[in-house]
């Protein structure tokens, strides 16, 4: 029975990603998708550039750099956004510690740096999880806070957060009967149901509904 919890657990993650999956897109070239939003170059601020320190917030999760390890001030973190030339618009040094959180009720299904090498030899992260041509995935489910220590200087253009609904199911469960079905969404809230027919279901709750999935 524990076998075939494990796999409905599996298949119940890919079923939450498909149905209730978002993006939190941190485009550094669009000012209006930050909050606060970069500023172009002034005679004031001649890089156009947020210091390491600052909360960028998205609608789903937030995007920080704590540069406080590093004491050489030309090796801050940088967030430029209208600076001339210069294309990169994320820079963080090593040392540097990178943190992306969910929102309340979010978790995270995945982190893609753009326009960087940016794998494993340049960011380390405790939590568990994989690496595939910049992009992070965790090998756990429910991960609502990933922090990335920076190996290496790394520049990025574009930063997206993937994850599922506060309705994700979390957990699922069987009495020893097989009778009722329990799951618990990504709130906390535990769901009971007594299936009408043999076999497990998997239930997913969406706008106060459940939906289900037999399996004989």
């Amino acid at each position: 029975m524990k076998y075939v919890l494990a796999i409905l657990l599996a298949f119940c993650g890919m079923t939450s990603r498909a149905e209730g999956a978002w993006s939190d897109i941190f485009n550094w070239e669009a000012p209006l998708t930050l909050t606060p939003p970069y500023s172009p170059a002034t005679s004031q601020n001649k890089s156009g550039e947020y210091i390491g320190g600052v909360e960028f917030k998205g609608t789903y999760s937030t995007f920080t750099i704590d540069d406080s390890a590093i004491k050489e001030k030309s090796q801050s973190a940088r967030f430029f956004f209208g600076y001339l030339t210069q294309t990169n618009e994320m820079r963080a040094y090593a040392r540097s510690i990178i943190t992306v959180k969910a929102v309340e009720n979010q978790a995270i299904l995945g982190i893609a740096f753009a326009g960087a090498k940016v794998g494993s030899e340049y960011l380390y992260t405790e939590t568990p999880g994989t690496w595939d041509e910049g992009a992070w995935t965790p090998s756990e489910q429910g991960v609502i806070e990933v922090q990335f220590l920076v190996l290496a200087t790394i520049n990025c253009t574009k930063t997206t957060v993937d994850g599922s609904d506060w309705n994700s199911v979390d957990d699922i469960s069987v009495d020893s009967s097989g009778d009722v079905v329990s799951w618990t969404d990504m709130q906390g809230r535990t769901y009971t149901h007594r299936p009408q027919a043999a076999g497990i279901y998997i239930c997913r709750h969406t706008s106060g509904k459940v939906t289900r999935a037999l399996v004989r």
